[in-house]
């Protein structure tokens, strides 16, 4: 072979690879346009369903993935646990507080009585010296 046939055959890979290349890099762009296209029909039809046809396919969705079914909510039992121990709460509370207000009533009621008991002393006093 010749110099000239060596060059020519190295031009002809040349172009048969940027011939491959090319196409690898259409094909690939024909695949982003799909994909483009399918999420955006998507998009409009998810934008034009109802919320039921929404929570239907989702449901559906989540089936065909194999995914968990979501926590349902529990019956009130729960709730009424917790109101019961609020309540239960509460109530030690005020029988605490009250219990506060007594003892401080009391304690008042006990220096009045001493205030009271001062101010008849002195005036006794006062009485005996007139």
């Amino acid at each position: 072979m010749t110099e000239v046939e060596v060059l020519l055959e190295e031009l002809v890979d040349l172009e048969s690879e940027s011939e491959k290349v090319a196409e690898q890099q259409n094909e690939a762009k024909k695949a982003a346009a799909a994909k483009e296209k399918k999420q955006a029909t998507e998009m409009r039809q998810r934008a034009l369903e109802r919320f039921g046809e929404t929570s239907k396919r989702q449901t559906e969705t989540e089936k065909e993935e194999g995914k968990k079914e979501t926590e349902r909510r529990r019956s009130g039992g729960g709730a009424l646990e917790w109101l019961k121990e609020k309540g239960e709460s509460l109530r030690e509370l005020k029988e605490t507080e009250l219990q506060d207000k007594k003892e401080e009533r009391e304690i008042q009621k006990m220096q009045h009585e001493q205030f009271v008991g001062q101010l008849q002393a002195t005036q006794v006093a006062n009485n005996d010296q007139i």
